[in-house]
C-alpha cells in the first residue's frame, strides 16, 4: 500500500524503532486523505501491542483496531468543521484534553487533518501549546496540503515530511530516480549508462520526447532549489532519498551554478531548438 511513498514510511518506522518520535511531524501533500491513512498506520506501529517481526503493527490487536476505528483513548483526530476551518474552540477544547496523561499507551497522539485550515488565531492557539510544553508524552501530526501555509514559527518546531504528487506540475517518480542516480556517487561511464537506459524508456502515450525532456528539466530545476534550500540550513526538510551523504559534494555555489546552467539548457531547447539529448549530457558533463 502506498508504494509511491515507500520512503516516507520507511522514515517514519525507523522513528518508531529506535524511538526518536518528533514532538511534532508535519506530513505535507496534496492528497489529505492518503496522508490521514499513513498517520493512522504510524499511529499503528507506535502503539501496536503484536508487532511483526519487521516492527510493522498486527492490525488484529485491540490497539490497531481501535486506533482504525479512531475509537483509541488517546488518539485526538481533529478535522475542520461545517465553515471549513479549524477554529480556536477546535483548540482550545485540545487543550483541555491535554491536560490528562495518556490513558493506556506511552503517548497522546494528536492528527490534525488539514491543517492549514487552522486561522490565525487557531494557530496561534496551538503555537501556545507547543510553546507551554507538555514533557515528552504528546506528539501532534499535522496533515497539510502545503507546510508553508503554516506559521513559521510553527514549521520550524516540527519535522517536515513531504509527500509529492507524481503528476502535472510535481517531479514525477521516474524522475526523482533520474536525479539521485546522476546526481549521487556515480562516475562518468555510469551516469551515461544510466541515461541512455533513462532515454530508452521516456515513451510515454499523453507526452512527447521532447515535452518528456521539458518536464525532466522542469525536475531538475524543482530538485536544484530544493538541494539550495537543504545547502543554506533548512534542515527540517526531508527530502526523498536514501542517502543524503552525495549533497556533501556539492557546495551552495555549485548547486547554484548548476541551477542557472540547467535553466539555461531548457531555454535554448525552446528558443534555439538544441538536441534534448545533447542538452542532458551538457548538464552532465557540468556535474562533478
Amino acid at each position: 500500500m502506498f508504494e509511491e511513498y515507500n520512503f516516507q514510511r520507511d522514515f517514519l518506522n525507523k522513528l518508531t524503532f529506535k524511538k526518536e518520535i518528533p514532538r511534532v511531524l508535519i506530513f505535507s501533500g496534496r492528497d489529505l486523505d492518503k496522508l490521514e491513512k499513513i498517520a493512522i498506520e504510524f499511529v499503528k506501529n507506535i502503539n501496536c501491542q503484536e508487532k511483526t517481526n519487521n516492527g510493522k503493527s498486527c492490525q488484529k490487536c485491540y490497539f490497531c483496531e481501535a486506533i482504525e476505528k479512531k475509537q483509541f483513548p488517546d488518539l485526538i483526530f481533529i478535522s475542520p468543521g461545517d465553515k471549513n476551518e479549524i477554529s480556536i474552540e477546535y483548540i482550545r477544547e485540545l487543550k483541555e484534553k491535554l491536560n490528562f496523561k495518556p490513558f493506556i499507551s506511552e503517548f497522546k497522539i494528536v492528527i490534525i487533518k488539514s491543517a492549514q485550515l487552522m486561522n490565525d488565531f487557531s494557530q496561534n492557539a496551538l503555537l501556545k501549546i507547543l510553546e507551554e510544553g507538555a514533557g515528552n508524552q504528546i506528539i501532534f501530526i499535522l496533515l497539510v496540503d502545503n507546510f508553508r501555509k503554516l506559521k513559521e514559527t510553527i514549521i520550524s518546531r516540527g519535522i517536515i515530511l513531504k509527500f509529492p504528487s507524481f503528476e502535472n506540475n510535481f517531479i514525477s517518480k521516474e524522475n526523482f530516480v533520474f536525479l539521485e542516480k546522476i546526481f549521487g556517487n556515480y562516475d562518468l561511464v555510469a551516469k551515461f549508462l544510466f541515461l541512455n537506459s533513462f532515454l530508452e524508456n521516456i515513451k510515454e502515450k499523453k507526452l512527447g520526447k521532447k515535452e518528456k525532456i521539458i518536464k525532466l528539466f522542469d525536475d531538475i530545476i524543482c530538485f536544484l532549489r530544493i538541494i539550495l534550500l537543504y545547502k543554506i540550513g533548512i534542515r527540517n526538510i526531508i527530502l526523498p532519498f536514501e542517502d543524503y551523504r552525495f549533497l556533501e559534494k556539492y557546495d551552495f555555489l555549485e548547486i547554484k551554478r548548476i541551477l542557472e546552467f540547467a535553466i539555461d539548457l531548457k531555454n535554448n531547447i525552446f528558443i534555439k531548438n538544441i538536441n534534448e539529448r545533447l542538452a542532458i549530457e551538457n548538464l552532465i558533463l557540468n556535474l562533478k
